[in-house]
């Protein structure tokens, strides 16, 4: 789930919710890749949760929220 938030003139906030399951391997690449990707993303909160006894099946919980830059309206004069 997604949402945009009009923060100011110049700038939105993209607040995203995500769930994925798979192994902590999966799960701890899934979460390098967002961090390391082009994007101005910050990682609000996280939750692991295991589904069976010997944690191979585990479900992450995230809250990240992102810049979206504005464009100015007007043109800029010469």
């Amino acid at each position: 789930m997604a949402a945009m938030e009009n923060d100011s003139t110049n700038y939105m906030t993209l607040n995203c919710h995500v769930q994925a399951s798979g192994t902590l391997l999966n799960l701890s690449q899934f979460i390098y890749r967002i961090e390391q990707g082009p994007m101005a993303l910050k990682l609000d909160s996280m939750e692991l949760s295991a589904h069976d006894t010997t944690g191979e099946q585990i479900t992450l919980d995230l809250q990240i929220s992102g810049l979206a830059l504005l464009q100015p309206t007007t043109p800029m004069k010469r």
